[in-house]
């Protein structure tokens, strides 16, 4: 593949390592308070015995080490940054948005034979006037000469910007071919340090907790070796898919399938987790679905003890529909693909969470009485069947569409029109983004999120 230069991937870069080294310019205060605390517990004699030496070790063996290479890395790339942006400055010069060293080299073959074949036309309108030729015929061959120095000086100038193209790519290229190689890879280890050291916990004794489904491999990256289970333990988080499900999200990410094809078995990988947190309280729950008609006061005993048994587990739904989002969003290659967002948002696709049937039942998993979960009236009999649903599209459109917050909710709206047309729904039913009440602030919820989880 030949060189080639994108304004829009360049300025995208840039903002995208400035936004970054903000994050850690800001990991870095937060751990350094955290430093100078224990560093003050320590000297101060707050701690003593195997809660001092644990707290030691990890500071000298973590801490101290993570944080000194987060801000000499930091440094590195802020350093490279600096040196990118100066250089990729030459192509200011131009309009162009795209720079390819093939299409510029054969735009140039292509206007030295033009020129080639017009400085031969020259030459034989300059022989022609050198001989005995009537006088009208060399006014006209004089005309005819001048109208083709002029063709000449266009193909001399095109010439030239197209080789002063080339030049400001290759010698860019040459500027910019050293920098972030070895920098990001150790500025990405200690930022993941960083911020895996930030959702750690000391216990009353002095040991260092950190959730168990943390990623503790940038340790090994960062320091050449593993990181003693003496340092760190952990206990696992409900609020995250387990090992065993991880591991069939990965597999459906990294595989072949087509993003929403991706997106539906990873929802359906989700619904057995949670499913498995409760599978009694829901076989029983079904049974009686499938006995009642829904609303009978038989279904509604039945969503009323499903609900206190789910509002009893340790889990926020919100959690999991977060990280849900996340992997949908891990499936998108093309945020201005808005074809592929309407194929994940429509009626009964993987975002539309109220339509989806679980297993071979009737009805949806995400819209039962979760913890996170709104209730209508705070009815336990009656959780709320659109929120999570609203709560996803706003999450995942903020996260995999270049949008805003309005233009996500009037979709949602003109989309809830065309539904509701059917059930001849009447306008004055409609909030302003068109959408029914309350369905424009759950979207709006879950863009909240999808931004604060941004900045963490």
């Amino acid at each position: 593949m030949g060189l080639k230069y994108s304004k829009t991937d360049g300025q995208l870069l840039t903002s995208a390592l400035e936004h970054n080294l903000s994050t850690a310019d800001q990991i870095v205060s937060d751990l350094q308070e955290g430093v100078s605390r224990l560093t003050t517990s320590l000297d101060n004699g707050e701690l003593s015995g195997k809660a001092y030496h644990a707290a030691n070790t990890l500071f000298k063996s973590i801490i101290e080490p993570t944080l000194s290479k987060l801000k000499n890395a930091t440094g590195d790339v802020k350093n490279d940054l600096g040196q990118f942006k100066s250089a990729i400055t030459a192509f200011d010069h131009f309009n162009d948005p795209i720079y390819d060293k093939d299409e510029i080299t054969h735009a140039l073959e292509i206007k030295r034979q033009q020129l080639a074949t017009v400085e031969n036309q020259i030459r034989f309108f300059n022989d022609m006037m050198a001989t005995g030729i009537a006088k009208n015929a060399v006014e006209n061959l004089f005309f005819e000469g001048k109208q083709l120095e002029s063709v000449q000086t266009h193909y001399e100038q095109e010439i030239q910007k197209l080789e002063d193209k080339l030049r400001i790519l290759e010698e860019t290229s040459w500027q910019t071919s050293g920098l972030f190689q070895d920098s990001l890879t150790v500025f990405q280890d200690a930022l993941k340090g960083a911020k895996a050291l930030r959702k750690g916990n000391f216990d009353s004794n002095g040991n260092f907790k950190v959730p168990s489904n943390s990623d503790m491999s940038w340790y090994k990256q960062m320091m050449g070796q593993e990181l003693g289970s003496s340092l760190v333990s952990g206990e696992r988080n409900p609020n995250t898919l387990p090992d065993k499900y991880r591991e069939q999200v990965e597999q459906i990410k990294n595989s072949n399938l087509s993003e929403v094809e991706k997106a539906n078995k990873i929802t359906a990988i989700y619904e057995q987790y949670l499913y498995s947190l409760a599978p009694d309280a829901f076989d029983k729950y079904c049974e009686i679905r499938k006995l009642n008609k829904s609303g009978t006061p038989q279904v509604l005993k039945a969503e009323e003890e499903l609900t206190k048994h789910l509002q009893g587990l340790p889990v926020n739904i919100l959690d999991i529909v977060k990280q849900l989002g996340n992997d949908d969003i891990d499936c998108v290659d093309d945020p201005t693909n808005y074809f592929l967002f309407i194929a994940m948002v429509n009626t009964k696709k993987p975002v539309d969470l109220k339509s989806r049937a679980f297993l071979n039942d009737t009805y949806s998993i995400w819209a039962r009485g979760w913890n996170g979960n709104p209730l209508d009236n705070n009815d336990l009999s009656k959780p709320s069947s659109d929120f999570l649903g609203n709560y996803l599209f706003g999450y995942y459109g903020a996260g995999s569409l270049y949008t805003n917050d309005d233009i996500l909710k009037y979709g949602a709206g003109f989309a809830q029109q065309s539904s509701d047309a059917v059930h001849l729904k009447l306008l004055g039913d409609w909030n302003k983004y068109m959408d029914n009440f309350g369905d424009s602030e759950a979207i709006q919820d879950g863009i909240n999120a999808y931004k604060q989880n941004k900045k963490d």
